[in-house]
């Protein structure tokens, strides 16, 4: 499972052993959500999921969550930067 969550969210780690507290804060990031999110979920409620990281990462993001979201039906985001829920949400 932590294989296929490696490849599926693209986590930067030596290895599937490798501690989550030994990698960077965006990889961390991505264990977390991986955690939570199951392969094939009917919705999802995502609060502030790309505070903290940097543009390419939050673009990285935004295409993992649209990807997703495709697959799942509904994806509810609570964020407090308007340009950002402008540019992912079909409604605000």
């Amino acid at each position: 499972m932590a294989a296929a969550m490696i490849k599926r969210l693209q986590i930067k780690v030596a290895s599937a052993e490798q501690s989550v507290g030994t990698t960077e804060r965006c990889n961390q990031q991505k264990v977390v959500f991986g955690r939570c999110w199951p392969p094939n979920p009917r919705s999802s409620l995502l609060d502030r999921a790309t505070r903290g990281l940097d543009v390419a990462r939050r673009r990285n993001h935004e295409t993992r969550r649209r990807t997703g979201t495709n697959r799942a039906g509904s994806c509810l985001i609570v964020s407090s930067e308007l340009e950002e829920l402008m540019r992912v949400c079909d409604a605000i």
